[in-house]
């Protein structure tokens, strides 16, 4: 077990990338939802609020598959939101319903992202700008990839 742990000058402890991201992914989540209530504000909610600001029109059903939630857990997530003016639905094509960030939950993003910024220096202390940078680009590549393979199978 000891070697699972040591690392070698290279920084790797022998584990998975996939183990690594995974502990990382529940480091930083762990980190950010002890920083966020005082904003008011819980993981799920700031999730879905940063991916209308990228995403804007998107319907509850979309939200909800790409939160891996389910439709009635996102519909308390949305409800929620929008009972604070955070976020507007409005019909769009059919019988679907566009949500988008109002103003209030822009606002409300930019608190967010204030309060996760400490987060974000405090987990990547270690790297230099250029580190930053190219671990950036390895994971947007790696997402970009994936996403292809879903948007693929869907």
């Amino acid at each position: 077990m000891a070697a699972m742990t040591r690392t070698s000058d290279t920084g790797n402890t022998g584990e998975s990338l996939g183990i690594l991201t995974r502990r990382f992914f529940y480091a930083m989540r762990t980190l950010a939802e002890e920083a966020l209530p005082p904003t008011g504000f819980s993981m799920p909610q700031f999730g879905v609020m940063m991916w209308l600001r990228r995403h804007p029109g998107e319907s509850a059903a979309d939200l909800a598959r790409r939160a891996f939630v389910t439709p009635q857990t996102m519909g308390e997530i949305l409800a929620a939101l929008e009972e604070a003016g955070h976020i507007r639905r409005s019909p769009a094509e059919g019988r679907k319903i566009a949500i988008k960030l109002t103003r209030r939950g822009e606002a409300a993003l930019d608190i967010c992202n204030t309060a996760l910024k400490s987060v974000e220096g405090r987990m990547f202390a270690p790297l230099g700008t250029r580190d930053r940078e190219k671990l950036g680009e390895l994971l947007a590549l790696c997402l970009n990839n994936i996403s292809l393979d879903m948007a693929r199978s869907e």
